[in-house]
């Protein structure tokens, strides 16, 4: 693989060679798959990205190189009306056949958009880290209140278990802990509308 982290917009070239150690004249179908373990979408396992059919000679070697396109790491996202990029780490595995799978490398894929969301009372605090301009604003609202310091300090040492339930938290709890008013969340939820 040229590199180990692009984005969304740029392609992805791999190189790699092809053998055949048999004795006789020999053609293979090199199936180049993308895997997205973390997703979360509902995705195949692996998807077929690219394939190349080599024949070669007892012995002979060939260097092989593929491309993938920004499109071989996207889904269809129905709320934008698009093909989309899903932020994180994918494994591309090069194989003879979906179970036989011989070479595999990851790659990190930024994404540079950001699917819209509605901000309600039910969504999560964690849904705020869906977007840089949640992210701010609960460093805003924070800064606001000292004695929000467990959620300010989520993820610099906290347990996990902790972590994950703050973060699964609605937004009204937010109230119901006394952090804001029922103004100030409406207000709250309707800025993080405006901003998306």
């Amino acid at each position: 693989m040229e590199k180990n982290r692009i984005n969304d917009t740029e392609s992805l070239r791999l190189h790699f060679r092809v053998k055949n150690i048999g004795t006789r004249k020999g053609k293979e179908i090199i199936q180049l798959y993308v895997c997205k373990a973390d997703s979360a979408v509902r995705r195949p396992e692996r998807e077929l990205r690219e394939f190349s059919k080599v024949e070669l000679e007892p012995g002979e070697e060939r260097q092989l190189n593929l491309t993938l396109s920004s499109r071989a790491f996207s889904y269809y996202e129905s709320k934008i009306h698009d093909w989309y990029v899903e932020e994180g780490a994918y494994t591309i595995e090069i194989a003879v056949s979906s179970r036989e799978i011989r070479l595999s490398e990851e790659v990190w894929v930024e994404s540079t958009r950001e699917l819209p969301f509605t901000y309600t009372r039910y969504s999560t605090i964690g849904d705020l880290n869906r977007s840089q301009k949640g992210r701010e604003l609960v460093g805003r609202l924070l800064s606001r209140n000292d004695s929000a310091n467990d959620v300010r300090h989520l993820g610099e040492g906290s347990e996990k278990r902790t972590q994950e339930t703050a973060l699964a938290m609605p937004l009204n709890s937010l109230v119901t802990f006394g952090r804001l008013t029922e103004e100030q969340l409406d207000e709250l939820i309707m800025d993080l509308n405006k901003m998306e």
